[in-house]
C-alpha cells in the first residue's frame, strides 16, 4: 500500500478517535455531537468509494455501541436498538454517498476524457499532447514528433457537403491511427494531424514518417468523391530541436512551414529557417507600429554622371530605426509591408520626407533629383498616383526631379496594365527607371516595349565585369539602352577598374560605394560642396 493512502486511512480513523472523545466529554449520545461522525465517513467516500467509506461507518458505529453511555453525566447506557439504528444509518449514508461519488468520478472521467480529445477527428487533441510530451520529458525519454498538416481542406470543403467532409476528417484520423497504431496520435483542428513516436531509431522515425506522407499521394474516396489532399509535413526531435514541450510543438509546426511557397512536402526541422520565419513573424507585428510611431528614416546614395563628371542625383533608400534591436533591412520589411497591406503608407511617408528634403536642399543651393522605389501594387493603384502626385504638387517640386523606380522582374511578370499606368506616371513628367537589369531574364523585348528613361545594370554583373563573357554583355546591354535613347546607370560599383571598364563602353551614371556609400540628408549636402570644391580646383588646375 502506497504511503499517502496509509496516511489518508490513518487521519480518518484518528478522526474518528477524536469525535468519539469529543462525543464522551460532550456528555454521550444523547446530544447532536454523534452527527459529527458523517464527516469521516464522507471523507473516505470521497478518498477511497463506497467500500472504504462502509469499513469507516462500521467502525463509527461500534464506536458508539454498547460502551458509549447515553448519558454520562447521569450514567444511562444505550439500548441495543438505538445505537443498531445509528449503525444502520452511517452504512446507509456510506453507501449512498459511496456510490454518488464513484458516479461523479465517472462522469469527472469521461469530462476529461472529451476534454482532450477532438470533437471532429476522435483523436486526442494537443492538450493530450502536451502532457504526453511533459511525461516523456519528465522521465526523460527521447521522442520525434511529426505533424501532417492539408492545405487545401477549405478549397475542398467548399464544394463537398458537411456529412463528406467529417466523414474524410474522421478517416484521415482513422488511417493515422492504423499506420501508427503503437504510438499516440493527436490532431488539432480539421487540418493538422500529429504523432509522437518514442523510443524508435532516428532512421526508423523517418522511413515511417515520410511513407504515411506519400500516402496522401493517392486520392481519397468518400461518398463518390475522388479528393485530393495536399499535405506539408514536418518532424523535430527531442531533445535536439527543443527542451520543452512547446518548443518541440512550435518547432513541428515551423518544419513544415519552412518552405511558405509550397503547398505540399516533407521537411525536417531547420533552425535557420525557423530563425528567418521568426524574423518575418517579428516584423509582421512590429511594421505596422513602426508606420504609426515613424520609426522610419532615409539614406541617400550619390549617382555620379561620368560624361559630366558631377553628382547627378541620389536614390532615397528608407531604414527602419529599431533602437536596441536587431536592425532590419529593406529586402525584409518591404515584402512584408506588401502582404499586410500598408506598402501605401510607407511609401506615400517616403514621398513627403523626398519632397521636404529636396525643398531644404534647394534652400540650401543644391539641385538634387532622388529616385524612390516603388511597387507593382502601388503603380496599380490610380489613388495611390493621385496622393504621390498631390505630395509634389503642394511642396512645388516638378515631376521630372523625381524618379520612380521598379524592378525588372516586376515589369516582366506584369501584364499590359502595368504599363498603362507607367504611361500614365511619364506623362506626368516622372522618370521611369528599370532596376536591378539583367537578373534572371532576357528584356530587350520588354524594354522597348515599356515607356521608361533609365536602365540600373545589376550589381550581380559589376562583380564579374573582368570576365569577358559578361564584360561583352554589359557592352550590348549599353549599346542597345542607347539605341533606345536611354541612359544606363551602373549599380554596385565598388573599384576604379570597373568605373573605367564603365567608362570606356560609355555607360552614363555610377551608383555605388566607390563614390559613396548611403548618407544622410545633411552629408549629401556636404557631398555636393565637396564634389563641386574639387571640380574647381581642377578647373584651376587646367
Amino acid at each position: 500500500m502506497q504511503p499517502k493512502i496509509v496516511l489518508k486511512w490513518l487521519s480518518i480513523i484518528a478522526l474518528v478517535v477524536v469525535f468519539n472523545i469529543t462525543i464522551y466529554m460532550g456528555g454521550g449520545t444523547s446530544t447532536a455531537l454523534p452527527h459529527l461522525m458523517y464527516l469521516p465517513i464522507l471523507l473516505a467516500a470521497y478518498f477511497f468509494g463506497y467500500r472504504g467509506s462502509v469499513t469507516i461507518a462500521v467502525i463509527a458505529g461500534l464506536s458508539l455501541g454498547p460502551y458509549m453511555p447515553l448519558n454520562v453525566n447521569l450514567g444511562l447506557q444505550q439500548s441495543p436498538a438505538i445505537w443498531l439504528i445509528r449503525l444502520s444509518f452511517f452504512l446507509l449514508v456510506s453507501l449512498v454517498s459511496g456510490l454518488l461519488i464513484a458516479r461523479m468520478n465517472v462522469l469527472n472521467q469521461r469530462i476529461r476524457e472529451t476534454d482532450l480529445r477532438s470533437i471532429y477527428t476522435g483523436l486526442y487533441n494537443t492538450n493530450k499532447l502536451k502532457q504526453d510530451l511533459e511525461q516523456y520529458i519528465e522521465q526523460g525519454k527521447k521522442f520525434s514528433l511529426v505533424t501532417y498538416r492539408i492545405t487545401n481542406l477549405g478549397s475542398i470543403s467548399k464544394y463537398v457537403d458537411d456529412q463528406t467532409m467529417s466523414q474524410l476528417i474522421r478517416g484521415i484520423g482513422h488511417k493515422m491511427r492504423e499506420a501508427f497504431d503503437e504510438h499516440t496520435c493527436y490532431s488539432h483542428g480539421r487540418s493538422e494531424y500529429l504523432v509522437a513516436m518514442e523510443g524508435d531509431s532516428d532512421d526508423h522515425i523517418k522511413k515511417k514518417s515520410v511513407e504515411f506522407y506519400k500516402s496522401f499521394s493517392i486520392p481519397i474516396e468518400v461518398n463518390g468523391y475522388r479528393l485530393q489532399l495536399l499535405v506539408k509535413g514536418g518532424l523535430a526531435r527531442y531533445p535536439d530541436h527543443g527542451i520543452q514541450a512547446f518548443d518541440i510543438i512550435s518547432h513541428v509546426r515551423a518544419a513544415s512551414d519552412q518552405e511558405e511557397g509550397q503547398r505540399t512536402g516533407f521537411f525536417y526541422y531547420n533552425k535557420y529557417i525557423d530563425r528567418r520565419n521568426r524574423l518575418a513573424f517579428e516584423v509582421t507585428n512590429a511594421l505596422s507600429h513602426a508606420v504609426k510611431s515613424e520609426a522610419f528614416y532615409l539614406m541617400y546614395q550619390p549617382k555620379y554622371n561620368l560624361h559630366t563628371q558631377s553628382v547627378c542625383g541620389v536614390e532615397a533608400l528608407i531604414r527602419w530605426d529599431r533602437k536596441d534591436k536587431m536592425p532590419i533591412g529593406p529586402d525584409i520589411f518591404i515584402g512584408v509591408a506588401e502582404e499586410i497591406g500598408i506598402i501605401d503608407e510607407i511609401s506615400l511617408w517616403v514621398a513627403r520626407e523626398c519632397a521636404w528634403q529636396i525643398g531644404a536642399w534647394q534652400e540650401a543651393g543644391i539641385d538634387v533629383k532622388v529616385s524612390i522605389n516603388l511597387t507593382s501594387r502601388e503603380l496599380l493603384d490610380p489613388l495611390f498616383r493621385e496622393a504621390f502626385d498631390q505630395i509634389f504638387q503642394e511642396a512645388g517640386v516638378l515631376p521630372s526631379q523625381i524618379e520612380i523606380e521598379i524592378t525588372e522582374r516586376v515589369v516582366v511578370e506584369s501584364d499590359g496594365l502595368l504599363k498603362e499606368n507607367l504611361q500614365k506616371y511619364s506623362e506626368l513628367g516622372y522618370k521611369i527607371a528599370i532596376d536591378d537589369y539583367g537578373t534572371g531574364y532576357n528584356t530587350y523585348f520588354s524594354i522597348g516595349e515599356v515607356d521608361v528613361d533609365v536602365i540600373k545594370i545589376d550589381k550581380y554583373f559589376m562583380d564579374r565585369l573582368q570576365q569577358k563573357e559578361i564584360n561583352v554583355l554589359v557592352q550590348s546591354i549599353i549599346d542597345y539602352v542607347h539605341l533606345l535613347d536611354k541612359e544606363v546607370v551602373a549599380e554596385g560599383v565598388e573599384t576604379l577598374e570597373q568605373v573605367e571598364l564603365l567608362e570606356a563602353m560609355g555607360c552614363d551614371i555610377i551608383q555605388g560605394y566607390y563614390y559613396s556609400e548611403p548618407i544622410s540628408a545633411d552629408a549629401i549636402t556636404a557631398y555636393y560642396d565637396e564634389i563641386l570644391h574639387l571640380r574647381y580646383k581642377s578647373q584651376n588646375c587646367l
